[in-house]
């Protein structure tokens, strides 16, 4: 139920390192440890927030503190805007995203295929050009048809 985490030395162990600081997490339906009752009430409760798991005074203030920030419509009202704004700034954020990607991606692969069929079509002028056809380099880049026949014909 309870992790306690203390800074160490991650390239030598043995180095005596402690500097005072300690994380603790506290895991909400751990039944491992030993914790105190009190802390074992404290994390049923925040795990469901009910009257029947107030079990203490401690909790019991919480509780209290919890139904008025409840009844309190201008603080619910707020909450929700906040949440609001955050999602909408995450959908546009994630689709600012996806579209630059996209875009750089279509670009990159644009770019490519560019250089591709510019090789492509330097090796058909070459073996044209062995093949003394140079006729045929000149209507191959006036007819993109014909062009693509001699593709097949030289199995470019």
């Amino acid at each position: 139920m309870v992790y306690t985490i203390r800074n160490h030395c991650e390239e030598d162990p043995t180095i005596s390192y402690d500097d005072g600081a300690r994380k603790i997490f506290l895991y909400t339906r751990g039944t491992e440890g030993t914790p105190s009752q009190e802390l074992k009430d404290i994390l049923k409760y925040i795990e469901k927030s009910t009257n029947d798991n107030v079990t203490n005074q401690s909790i019991a203030s919480i509780q209290e503190l919890v139904n008025k920030v409840k009844r309190r419509t201008d603080i619910g009202v707020n909450y929700m805007k906040s949440w609001e704004i955050e999602e909408i700034l995450r959908r546009d954020s994630y689709k600012e995203g996806f579209n630059n990607g996209f875009s750089d991606g279509f670009s990159d692969g644009s770019t490519k295929g560019q250089q591709e069929m510019q090789e492509k079509i330097n090796q058909l002028n070459l073996l044209l050009s062995e093949a003394g056809r140079t006729n045929d380099i000149l209507k191959a880049a006036q007819d993109k048809d014909y062009q693509e026949g001699l593709f097949k014909e030289f199995n470019l």
